[in-house]
């Protein structure tokens, strides 16, 4: 018993080749005791079942999380979510701010990942061909960002997190 008549849900999302087991359980503990409900997503296609998808459907889960907490423990809020991840947990807090702003009351992102195409070209050792493959389906020729430009724009969530903060990131 934590003492609260309702607990905050908190998504802790991992970065993006990690797992949920990155954030302890004594931290969770922590949290718990400020009055947070913390649910600890795990990204697609890593230890569960369905394909990667480097921040496309990924929200939806970290949402059906919320929602599966909400239905199942009547003690947690269902007026308030805090959405805080790391890397690429930390794009995945902009693509929760994008398509559920009006959810999620609090956002925190640590070096989030706000463009795929731009890390792309940085050619990260060891990322390159796994977004490739990630988001265009295969490594190589054809799933380059200049050959799906949209599937990589639709990732990239700090645009529309910016227009409805009315901020220039220009």
């Amino acid at each position: 018993d934590t003492g609260f008549s309702k607990m905050i849900p908190l998504t802790l999302i991992h970065g993006f080749s990690g797992s949920p087991t990155d954030f302890l359980q004594s931290d969770c503990r922590r949290l718990a005791s400020y009055g947070f409900f913390v649910i600890r997503p795990r990204m697609r296609g890593r230890g569960i079942p369905g394909s990667q998808d480097a921040s496309a459907r990924e929200v939806y889960d970290i949402y059906d999380t919320v929602k599966w907490a909400r239905s199942q423990f009547s003690f947690v809020s269902k007026d308030h979510w805090v959405c805080v991840g790391f890397s690429g947990g930390g794009g995945n807090t902009f693509s929760v701010v994008s398509k559920f702003g009006d959810l999620c009351t609090y956002a925190v992102e640590h070096f989030g990942i706000s463009s795929y195409s731009n890390w792309h070209a940085e050619g990260a050792a060891g990322v390159v061909s796994t977004l490739e493959t990630w988001i265009g389906g295969s490594s190589g020729s054809g799933n380059l960002p200049i050959d799906i430009p949209a599937n990589y724009a639709a990732r990239e969530h700090i645009n529309s997190v910016c227009k409805q903060l009315k901020l220039n990131i220009d």
